[in-house]
């Protein structure tokens, strides 16, 4: 639903002599999960790279006491750079008994780069998926039983024009949609009410339901139908009109489909 795939990889282990001298550490980060200490590492095939490209890495290791642990990618990531309650460098939360989400960004140049979510089962020391989330995330953060982002939808979208309404001039401007997002152990939903609450829109509303009703939320597949954004603003008049869209429209004047406050 909200990621394009799930990377079912299983961890091999492998003797600290074998691929840990192969490759070269990007990124590392200290973690003491249910009482036991690991190091989690980004490595790279080549020792030698430019500095845009330092924290990034092909292989994640997870080294314990007895025990080197390794996944491989076909693509390049590096850690969700945010230190959590379990770990110094890293984001790492706990979904259930035993079993933690850890984060991580996917490399998607020239494109923005994306989250991906590993689900470690702490008892068994080993990975049970990595999900591709396909989302651009901030404001990641602790949040009933797991974590929250902010992922930003339509955000590559730039459109500025000048026009006027009721003798103002008005500044319209596109805007990238935010919805909050939470993970659990029953998966990744969109959470309406966390998106109302932490919306920069919330201002123009009375309530979660006026919101819901302009952004025509989906409660069977969950989801905002009207998530191109546009936000007019008259300096002059001090006032500021928004309106959403489920389809990119970019507009030239201001009418009564326009919320205005």
């Amino acid at each position: 639903m909200f990621f394009a795939f799930a990377l079912l990889l299983s961890l091999s282990a492998l003797s600290e002599d074998s691929k840990l001298d192969s490759t070269f550490r990007r990124t590392n980060s200290f973690c003491k999960i249910d009482g036991e200490k690991f190091e989690f590492s980004i490595r790279g095939d080549q020792e030698t790279i430019e500095p845009q490209d330092a924290q990034w890495g092909q292989w994640i290791f997870i080294e314990g006491k007895e025990l080197v642990r390794f996944e491989n990618f076909p693509f390049r990531v590096r850690a969700y750079p945010k230190s959590s309650k379990y770990c110094t460098k890293t984001s790492l939360f706990k979904i259930d008994k035993n079993k933690y989400a850890h984060l991580y960004l996917k490399d998607n140049r020239p494109s923005q780069e994306t989250l991906l979510i590993q689900v470690y089962n702490s008892k068994e020391k080993k990975s049970e998926n990595f999900i591709d989330t396909n989302l651009e995330a901030d404001d990641v953060q602790e949040y009933k039983d797991g974590f929250s982002f902010e992922a930003s939808l339509n955000s590559h979208s730039s459109y500025l024009h000048k026009t006027s309404f009721e003798d103002r001039t008005y500044i319209i401007q596109s805007r990238a949609f935010k919805q909050q997002m939470y993970y659990s152990k029953d998966g990744l939903v969109v959470d309406e009410e966390l998106s109302f609450e932490r919306s920069p829109w919330k201002i123009g509303f009375n309530n979660l339901k006026e919101f819901l009703e302009r952004t025509s939320w989906d409660e069977t597949e969950r989801k905002f139908q009207k998530t191109w954004a546009y936000l007019a603003i008259s300096h002059s008049g001090k006032k500021r009109c928004m309106l959403f869209s489920n389809t990119e429209v970019r507009p030239t004047t201001i009418d009564s489909s326009w919320l205005c406050i």
